[in-house]
């Protein structure tokens, strides 16, 4: 099966949104991406694309799913993904 997704729209989320995500998430702040920012994507259901550091901030993210499906239920987010943007090559 193929289905054509379409265009992703991006957005920044606003500060609360974010700061109810990352504090979900357990994230400390050393952790976030010193250049990256998260955003928004919606290829129909929107998600928090988060960025961080390195891998060892990918590995201490422990999530408060409770508190991290109360703030996607509040912003209207299907849910985030945290993840290392690739360097170099």
């Amino acid at each position: 099966m193929w289905f054509d997704q379409g265009l992703v729209a991006l957005r920044h989320p606003a500060p609360d949104e974010r700061a109810a995500i990352v504090a979900a998430l357990g994230l400390t702040a050393d952790d976030p991406h010193p250049t990256d920012a998260p955003r928004i994507a919606a290829p129909g259901a929107p998600r928090m694309l988060v960025p961080v550091h390195d891998r060892s901030a990918l590995l201490r993210v422990h999530p408060h799913l409770g508190r991290l499906t109360a703030a996607c239920q509040r912003y209207g987010l299907l849910g985030c993904f945290v993840y290392v943007p690739p360097v170099g090559d």
